[in-house]
């Protein structure tokens, strides 16, 4: 059965990540993704059942499907010479903090907007910030189109380590980066400067600062208008040795019109913090006989191999499309 029709819930959550998916908590947050196609397998799952009535065998990479090669398809690693700098090497083993940032249309699926006129047409042009001389390494695009009218870009060359700038025009769409924040050793080998350090997301349409200190975990979503808005997901550098890690889940939350009853699927691609694939994971949400919502999935990771089953609630959003939370 094909999918007729898309909506993203600007999802917070996983567990088990999403703002990543956490194999080991509660919270996570999802981007998009290209448009699921055929749904018949997801329509399969036993919303019943904790475990959706999936098996615990092992499965092709990606499910064999090509949707989870689909999702990245946009996604761009950059290279920056700043982040060969001597000092910041050295500082590499402690002071580190990941930062995704994503812009734009939150709501609806670029893949399939009937029309992209009726979306409206958003400048984001703007940069990052970091105070206290600290360096911003830039890691991935997210979804920069590279022509036409809404082609986006880093600006090269920086004229400063501690600014990242861009140009970005949104749609139905959205872009995002996903940068490193080194706090570098100070000349005398002391602390840096007795200012609490920041990062500023400043563009036309929304400016924000967050402390360094709050990146770890940080999860909000801005939105500036029924459909735009900023995602912020922020880590730091314990998160990539930690077992239940946190990371971005890329995919989407999709409702199946033509299903009998009020029902849908979920497909993600689960990254880690500096946006390497760590699995995939693929359910169903609905409700239950007794009017529960719920959602019931199987995470593998990206060599097909079964890492878990995945089941949890939903809610419908305020000024977003909705959360999701679960566990595995």
């Amino acid at each position: 059965m094909m999918k007729t029709g898309w909506r993203l819930l600007a999802l917070l959550m996983f567990l088990g990540a999403g703002a990543g998916l956490q194999g080991c908590s509660e919270e996570a947050t999802t981007g998009s993704g290209p448009d699921g196609g055929d749904t018949s397998a997801e329509l399969q799952i036993d919303l019943e059942d904790p475990t959706g009535g999936l098996t615990s065998e092992n499965e092709e990479p990606g499910f064999g499907d090509d949707f989870y090669n689909q999702a990245l398809a946009e996604d761009t690693p950059v290279s920056d010479q700043l982040a060969d700098g001597e000092d910041i090497v050295e500082s590499a083993s402690d002071r580190v903090f990941f930062l995704r940032v994503e812009w734009g249309n939150l709501v609806e699926a670029p893949e399939i907007a009937e029309d992209e006129a009726d979306c409206g047409k958003l400048s984001w042009d703007g940069n990052l910030f970091a105070n206290n001389e600290n360096a911003i390494i830039p890691l991935t695009t997210i979804r920069f189109e590279r022509r036409g009218e809404y082609a986006d870009a880093l600006v090269f060359p920086r004229t400063s380590r501690s600014l990242l700038e861009w140009t970005s025009t949104t749609g139905c769409g959205r872009d995002g980066v996903l940068v490193r924040i080194v706090i570098p050793e100070t000349d005398e080998g002391g602390t840096p400067p007795d200012i609490e350090p920041t990062i500023t997301f400043d563009t036309p349409n929304l400016t924000k600062t967050i402390p360094l200190a709050d990146l770890a975990g940080y999860e909000e979503t801005v939105m500036i208008d029924d459909e735009n808005g900023v995602r912020f997901v922020g880590y730091e550098k314990g998160d990539l040795d930690d077992l239940c890690a946190r990371g971005p889940l890329v995919g989407v939350w999709g409702t199946i019109d033509d299903a009998d009853i009020p029902t849908g699927y979920l497909r993600a691609v689960w990254l880690n913090p500096v946006g390497q694939t760590h699995g995939h994971m693929r359910g169903r949400w609905g409700f239950t006989e007794d009017g529960r919502r719920v959602w019931r999935g199987k995470a593998i990771n990206h060599l097909g191999t079964y890492m878990g089953h995945v089941n949890g609630t939903w809610a419908p959003g305020d000024g977003h499309g909705g959360d999701f939370a679960g566990r595995w």
